[in-house]
């Protein structure tokens, strides 16, 4: 009876140990996908960034909370140590899917659901799983260190989807907490390469929407006030549509800006594919180095984040164009969900 007892603790302690090895290859595969789905690999891994810190900080809270328990493991039934098994194993399903649709390129897909990519969606909704999963592991530890718990599944996955919620305010205070830094650099002895103004809607009859205008007119009193030489414009388009960059082009004339003086990029469909874009031809084939952004205020913590991510130096100065309350709520919350997500999962 005695040596089944310790052969039964001897499993449940390497049952723990398999879930340690488990969790940090799924940490290591996780930065692998964020990495490769933006066209660089692991080499490139900053763990000083914030989306970075925080999927450290919970895989970390994992294998902790699993080297506790390891010393309390002969209180913990072996049915509890299956399930956080399968919960470590079962994360790895979403992660593999999510790899197959960045093989399957759908982002050029035009079709969006709520200002969002039919490809972002389906990961995201792959990811969400993911980290849910991670949660519930996280909450199942900690609840077996705490002792018997009623319901430990469901108060599992009701805590998992309450932290996910304080995820999403710390993302939306962040969005507030950025603004632009006009002041510092519009300086009469300074002179940048170029402003870029990321793509905005385009509306029905071809109308650029109040938000590009916004972003237009900024730019082009940046220009008028001979803090840049050139203005970059860039955007897609919706089938049926102008694309975004050529709406662009075609207010600037209007405001006569002359077009030798105009960048224009048409293929780019998201705010990621802008920084790539600013990456690979502006900086990389154009030369540029001092480069403006002109967006709008709830935009700019989003881009300055893949900006971070990609190192490239810019500055940024926000949109005169004022939104009304709901429009302003509206946007800010779409962008604290691209923002958390961007964050978490590198889409």
């Amino acid at each position: 009876m005695k040596k089944r007892k310790v052969e039964t603790s001897l499993k449940k302690r390497f049952l723990l140990v398999l879930i340690c090895v488990l969790e940090f290859l799924s940490l290591i595969y996780l930065y692998s996908i964020k990495y490769r789905a933006q066209s660089l690999t692991l080499s490139n891994l900053d763990v000083e960034l914030t989306g970075n810190i925080l999927n450290l900080i919970f895989s970390a809270a994992i294998i902790l909370t699993l080297l506790f328990l390891f010393f309390f493991v002969t209180q913990v039934e072996m049915f509890r140590m299956q399930i956080l098994v399968n919960l470590s194993l079962f994360s790895f399903v979403p992660l593999i899917l999510n790899d197959f649709f960045i093989q399957l390129d759908l982002h050029r897909v035009l079709i969006y659901i709520l200002g969002f990519a039919p490809d972002k969606i389906f990961r995201a909704l792959f990811f969400i799983i993911f980290q849910i999963t991670k949660f519930v592991l996280l909450f199942n530890v900690i609840f077996l260190l705490m002792g018997k718990i009623r319901n430990p599944i469901f108060k599992s996955v009701i805590y998992s989807f309450i932290l996910f919620i304080l995820i999403f305010i710390f993302s939306f205070i962040s969005t507030l907490t950025l603004r632009d830094n006009s002041n510092e650099i519009l300086k009469p002895a300074i002179k940048f390469d170029a402003v870029l103004i990321p793509g905005a809607a385009v509306w029905s009859n071809n109308r650029a929407s109040p938000i590009l205008l916004g972003r237009l007119r900024k730019a082009n009193q940046l220009y008028r006030n001979r803090f840049c030489d050139k203005i970059i414009v860039t955007g897609a388009n919706a089938p049926g549509e102008m694309t975004e960059a050529d709406v662009s082009e075609r207010e600037l004339l209007k405001m006569g800006v002359p077009k030798s003086d105009l960048i224009k990029e048409v293929k780019t469909t998201n705010t990621l594919e802008q920084i790539y874009f600013l990456k690979n031809k502006i900086q990389n084939e154009f030369g540029y180095s001092e480069i403006i952004v002109v967006s709008d205020q709830f935009h700019l913590r989003r881009i300055s984040e893949m900006a971070k991510f990609h190192k490239l130096a810019l500055n940024f100065i926000r949109s005169d164009h004022k939104l009304d309350f709901i429009s302003e709520i509206w946007f800010r919350i779409r962008d604290t969900v691209s923002l958390t997500l961007y964050w978490l999962f590198g889409i």
